[in-house]
């Protein structure tokens, strides 16, 4: 996607799951003995910013257990779209479908 670090967030895995769906990409299992610095990711775009949700050498955590995850971007924007992203998912009168 292009994205670089633009910021953080602290959820657990299991509350990005409900957010987002399965991970795009997960490489947890992985019998290389140089981990990818990235193992799992998510990749959205809203209002036609790309916007990636990812853990980073996070290698003594399972990605289950990984609780600091990076937000990549373009722009400081992206933070602020996923922010309001994350916000309407708390709001029951937003249908998420519509701002993906």
């Amino acid at each position: 996607m292009g994205t670089s670090l633009q910021g953080r967030i602290h959820y657990s895995f299991d509350e990005i799951v409900d957010l987002l769906g399965a991970p795009h990409h997960l490489y947890e299992d992985t019998e290389n003995p140089e981990p990818p610095r990235t193992r799992c990711e998510w990749d959205i775009v809203l209002n036609g910013e790309p916007i990636s949700i990812y853990d980073y050498c996070e290698y003594e955590k399972s990605v289950k257990e990984v609780d600091c995850w990076h937000i990549g971007g373009r722009s400081v924007k992206a933070v602020q779209l996923f922010m309001e992203f994350i916000s309407s998912y708390f709001d029951n009168s937003v249908d998420l479908n519509t701002l993906l």
